[in-house]
């Protein structure tokens, strides 16, 4: 029989597999579209909890927390049924209790554990990490409670999207100095070929951008270029053999989360892009996701978004 510990183990690796087995959900540009609009809404959770969030929230899933961060932070209790929205299970009426979904996530936690050092036959305590289970539940299975104060619906981190971007010069300039501070240089430039609208170049450090465009594809470019900047320099992240279908997936990939973030639409643009290079491959699109997500948050950090 297994014990507590086997238990909780065996569960994170059933987790993992089904986050695996769920890749398949990717395979065309519409799935990779939602997804990437899904996650920018919970930049700061790992992939994997991303993804657990996805499975078993679904896709219109806004926020997510734990029974007692909803009590603590927003004064909101998990209903014990979503049909009649009771908070008591004595309460529900309900021909049979329909329970809020336990949404699950990996959480990282550590263990000391007393060894023999093989050098010097002395006892030693050496930590260890491994992940535990932990469940969120959705904000829309949770009620005010009662005689608490009303703090007001948290708003999705996902700003409403515009053609048109009103704080340009601001937010470019935001950009620009990111580049500056990771020791490139950024400019402006034309040229003949229109497919061709900027690039990143780990020799010389510098971005160029293609200056004869619209400022939101001004704006999209220079993102896309940022992600390469930071994903994609051999020096520092040791990717010299990342094929180039890869590393531009992750680059239109982050362009898109981060223009998500911060009120810009690139989906006209983006998701054609990312299908093209892709072409809608598990292994490039799987391969991505990490990358994707670590990129985005970095530079949604730097922002100050």
């Amino acid at each position: 029989m297994k014990n507590t510990k086997e238990k909780k183990q065996s569960k994170v690796k059933d987790l993992i597999d089904e986050l695996h087995n769920g890749v398949e959900k990717f395979y065309n540009g519409d799935e990779w579209e939602k997804y990437l609009t899904f996650t920018s809404k919970f930049i700061n959770r790992s992939p994997n909890n991303q993804l657990l969030i996805w499975f078993y929230g679904g896709e219109d899933t806004s926020m997510v927390m734990g029974y007692k961060q909803f009590i603590s932070k927003l004064n909101r209790i998990v209903v014990a049924c979503v049909k009649c929205r009771e908070i008591k299970n004595v309460d529900c009426a309900c021909d049979k209790i329909a329970p809020p979904v336990r949404i699950p996530q990996l959480a990282p936690a550590t263990f000391t554990k007393t060894e023999k050092n093989k050098v010097t036959g002395e006892d030693e305590e050496n930590e260890y990490l491994y992940f535990r289970v932990v469940y969120v539940f959705k904000y829309t299975d949770t009620e005010q409670i009662e005689g608490k104060k009303f703090i007001s619906d948290v708003q999705s981190v996902v700003k409403p999207l515009t053609i048109e971007y009103e704080d340009y010069d601001k937010m470019h300039r935001k950009l620009v100095k990111i580049i500056k501070d990771n020791k490139f240089n950024f400019r402006f430039d034309s040229w003949n070929d229109t497919n061709l609208n900027g690039w990143c170049d780990f020799t010389n450090k510098e971005i160029v951008v293609r200056s004869d465009m619209a400022q939101s594809q001004i704006m999209k470019t220079t993102i896309h270029e940022i992600a390469h900047m930071f994903a994609h320099d051999r020096e520092k992240v040791g990717n010299a053999r990342k094929p180039r279908p890869l590393a531009e997936t992750e680059a239109e990939s982050v362009a898109f989360v981060v223009g998500n973030m911060i009120g810009l639409d690139t989906s006209q643009y983006s998701i054609g892009y990312v299908a093209g290079w892709s072409n809608n491959e598990e292994f490039i699109l799987q391969k991505s996701i990490n990358t994707v997500t670590a990129t985005a948050r970095k530079i949604v950090q730097l922002l100050g978004v």
